[in-house]
């Protein structure tokens, strides 16, 4: 069935993402997995949730999460799903997310001290896992493959064909033949590469490269991959995967940082607007109060510097006239007050005469 849309969009990132491992009695591989893999299948009810809701912050927080948990990046997804947990307070499925997100971070870290210098040698460690991955998988044991394939896309992300692999198991489907056999298998190596095979590898990676050099890494690791499902053993076309993967996180990375940086310029040069707005407001209402007092009008005139003061608490000469309208405001009323005891004295006075 054909998707589009926001749902088909994360609905066929998430076909990649490691699926819940059924973790078998007596399996060492499978239970140390399950921890890093129980919850992967949520992803497909976060999705649901998703494309039910109208708010584009939501779905986009989703989208990014999705993107970052098939890398293997637990933090930033976490961070990703928590920013849609707070548009969602109540929604039970991201909490359930959030914490097998935080299982596969505990994970990752598990392996990693279990695998001295990974950082100095990941290349070399995951070609090795990978391989005993794929010798499982091709000698049928489905279950212990699975985790091991399990490991290396917790450690290397979107490694190789990891995930082709998981997606395999899961659905009882086939990816493309290696062209070398299973190390425990008596079956004899055989040969698969032809001169059409060897061309449509060569067609996928120029592919490659023409996007990468175009900007377009997204589609230079698809024409990478291509080529993988071609030949899956094809040292170059893993090579250029690997190379164009790393260019696509640094890419997003500085699309995320560009992003950042323009909504906090676009938020500096609206705060410049309403500040120049402010000001003239302020002014205009210094005027009117000033013009006021002169009327007597000294009431208008303390209304006048308090509107001010709201627009501008620090502003110096609202403050300034706000105390002289009070003070003339009192001394009118001092004034007032005398002269109408002076009235009253004087026609008492003439009252008597």
């Amino acid at each position: 069935m054909k998707l589009t849309g926001f749902r088909g969009i994360v609905l066929a990132a998430l076909t990649l993402v490691a699926p819940a491992l059924c973790v078998t009695q007596g399996t060492s591989a499978m239970a140390e997995s399950s921890a890093a893999t129980q919850a992967a299948s949520a992803s497909r009810s976060t999705v649901g949730t998703a494309s039910q809701t109208a708010d584009p912050k939501y779905d986009a927080q989703i989208a990014q999460a999705v993107r970052y948990y098939e890398d293997a990046n637990f933090e930033k997804a976490l961070a990703c799903y928590e920013g849609a947990l707070k548009l969602t307070p109540d929604n039970a499925v991201l909490k359930s997310k959030i914490d097998s997100t935080h299982k596969n971070i505990e994970y990752k870290q598990q392996l990693l001290e279990k695998t001295p210098g990974f950082d100095k040698n990941r290349d070399a460690i995951l070609e090795k896992r990978y391989d005993k991955a794929l010798a499982l998988y091709q000698a049928g044991k489905k279950d212990e493959a699975r985790a091991a394939f399990t490991e290396v896309w917790v450690l290397g992300g979107k490694y190789k064909l990891a995930h082709e692999y998981l997606k395999a198991i899961v659905n009882g489907t086939t990816v493309p033949a290696p062209s070398t056999v299973a190390a425990n298998s008596d079956a004899a190596p055989t040969t698969t590469d032809t001169p059409a095979k060897d061309d449509q590898v060569a067609q996928a990676l120029d592919s490659a490269k023409a996007a990468a050099k175009a900007g377009d890494y997204v589609k230079a690791v698809e024409s990478c991959s291509a080529a993988l499902k071609i030949d899956s053993e094809n040292a170059k076309a893993r090579k250029a995967l690997l190379k164009y993967q790393e260019l696509q996180q640094k890419a997003q990375q500085e699309s995320e940082k560009l992003a950042a940086a323009n909504a906090l310029k676009a938020e500096q040069e609206k705060a410049q607007a309403q500040a120049k707005q402010n000001e003239a407001r302020v002014a205009e209402l210094l005027s009117a109060g000033k013009q006021n007092c002169k009327d007597g009008n000294f009431d208008g005139g303390i209304s006048n510097a308090d509107a001010a003061l709201q627009l501008d608490p620090a502003n110096k000469k609202a403050l300034a006239l706000k105390n002289a309208a009070q003070k003339s405001k009192d001394e009118s009323v001092v004034q007032a007050q005398k002269d109408k005891e002076l009235a009253s004295a004087q026609a008492q006075k003439d009252k008597e005469l």
